[in-house]
């Protein structure tokens, strides 16, 4: 009894519709030749080789977008995300709030106070130092302590 091997993921397996292609390429393939074949008549007047080598340099990119797949994604969506990231790139939808703006800046208005008060501060009372002996000082400096 002959076997087959089946592939494990199926998703993976386009179907096909007509001659063995899917429908993407049998929507993308009548756009490739309703630009391609224009540009043939107009170029065949001035020489045939080149009306050719143009129309088939017009079409091959169109055509071959319908077969690329990366990622499990067509090649159309690649280059729509790619053109929407080029726009949108400078212009952001959703801006943060920064949160500590304020704090930031009553911390500012708080130290230009303090530069202002800490120089021109005056107190109406001074403190008085109560008057070191000399016992005292001997012993900070000696450092022994009784």
């Amino acid at each position: 009894m002959p076997y087959t091997s089946v592939p494990q993921d199926l998703t993976r397996i386009k179907p096909k519709t007509i001659a063995g292609l899917t429908k993407r390429q049998l929507i993308i393939l009548p756009i490739a030749v309703a630009i391609g074949v224009p540009i043939f008549f107009v170029l065949r007047t001035v020489n045939v080789t080149l009306a050719a080598l143009v129309m088939v340099g017009v079409m091959m990119p169109i055509i071959s977008l319908s077969s690329y797949e990366k990622d499990g994604r067509s090649a159309d969506y690649h280059i729509k995300n790619y053109l929407r990231h080029k726009k949108l790139a400078s212009w952001r939808p959703y801006k943060t709030a920064n949160m500590y703006k304020h704090l930031s800046e009553s911390e500012d208005i708080i130290h230009a106070n303090h530069k202002k008060t800490k120089n021109s501060y005056t107190p109406s009372k001074k403190r008085k130092t109560p008057a070191k002996s000399k016992n005292n000082k001997a012993r900070k400096t000696t450092g022994h302590k009784k």
